[in-house]
């Protein structure tokens, strides 16, 4: 009786051994096959149509006093705005960041710094020519008063205006550019005219500062490369639409001649990654720095992330990315 029951049990772990043998084949053939796919990657430009020319430009006024700055500023702005008027702009394509002040020693972001800078400097050429000892006596860096110094206060901010470019005339678009150029080449809309003026004495005391003998130029309006003018275009939703719809095709069809040259059979969609606007090219990460440049100050206008920017018409690009992965049969 015992043997017997030690045989039924023998017997039923045999059963159990190969059902488990059994069920895990079937998984491993069900991953085998759910692994056997095709991975296709593609792309779909689409040129956008310019509907306006946008000029971002940086500007700033200097005053010798704090309380002034704002009312020097709000008044410059008021200025910019009746010139950019007599130049048919509307009222509303105008905008101006909220400005940002600051203030400081005019060319000197360091006193302390620039002390030892010239002095390390002054050493150099000593021991270069020791002749020059003593016409570059070395400063004593324990002495120096930094309150004597002059101090400059200096608001800043973007303009940011757009002209509106007529669909019809191509041509009107691409001399616009030239032209809006000569306006703020010519007119002060930067507020170079707005520059904190030292006297001799003061400029004596910051000139030892700033090294190399350089002479003491008023602060510089915002670093910034030399365009400041981009044609400006919406990324619509309709464009979109059809270039995904497009960028389908193109992949089903690279994956139909893969499938086809393997002696396969292309299956079902098993994933979709997307992507707009792809590797951006030079000139559009040119683009993105020069606007990051400009309104380093704040962004007068709302981002509008449809918006494509270029520096000439033919820039005017967006690109759609799919990574889609078909299964195998």
């Amino acid at each position: 009786m015992s043997l017997s029951i030690f045989n039924v049990h023998i017997r039923l772990s045999w059963l159990l051994l190969i059902g488990l043998l059994a069920t895990q084949s079937a998984k491993a053939q069900d991953a085998s096959k759910n692994s056997s796919g095709i991975s296709v990657a593609v792309s779909q430009q689409v040129k956008i149509t310019a509907s306006k020319l946008r000029l971002m430009l940086p500007i700033r006024v200097e005053t010798r006093d704090e309380a002034s700055v704002l009312k020097t500023m709000k008044k410059h702005q008021e200025a910019v705005r009746k010139e950019l008027k007599t130049f048919g702009v509307d009222d509303s394509a105008i905008e101006f960041s909220s400005p940002l002040v600051t203030a400081g020693i005019p060319g000197v972001e360091d006193p302390d710094a620039s002390r030892k800078a010239a002095r390390s400097q002054i050493i150099q050429m000593r021991n270069m020519n020791p002749t020059m000892r003593g016409q570059f006596p070395l400063p004593n860096l324990d002495d120096e008063d930094d309150s004597e110094l002059p101090v400059v206060y200096a608001a800043d901010a973007t303009l940011v205006v757009d002209w509106k470019l007529e669909k019809e005339s191509e041509e009107a678009a691409i001399l616009l550019p030239s032209k809006v150029k000569r306006l703020y080449e010519q007119k002060d809309l930067t507020g170079k005219k707005l520059r904190a003026e030292l006297t001799e004495e003061e400029q004596s005391l910051v000139e030892p500062l700033l090294g190399n003998g350089s002479s003491y130029i008023s602060y510089q309006v915002q670093s910034s490369p030399s365009n400041r003018l981009y044609y400006v275009g919406e990324f619509l939703p309709e464009q979109e639409k059809a270039a995904f719809a497009e960028a389908m095709k193109k992949a089903r069809a690279q994956a139909e001649l893969i499938a086809q040259s393997s002696g396969l059979r292309l299956g079902k969609i098993r994933s979709i990654q997307t992507s707009t606007g792809g590797d951006p090219t030079f000139e559009q990460m040119s683009v993105l720095s020069a606007v990051r440049s400009e309104s380093s100050v704040s962004t007068p206008r709302q981002k509008n992330e449809r918006e494509v920017l270029g520096t000439d018409l033919d820039s005017l690009t967006k690109r759609i990315q799919l990574v889609v992965v078909f299964d195998l049969e």
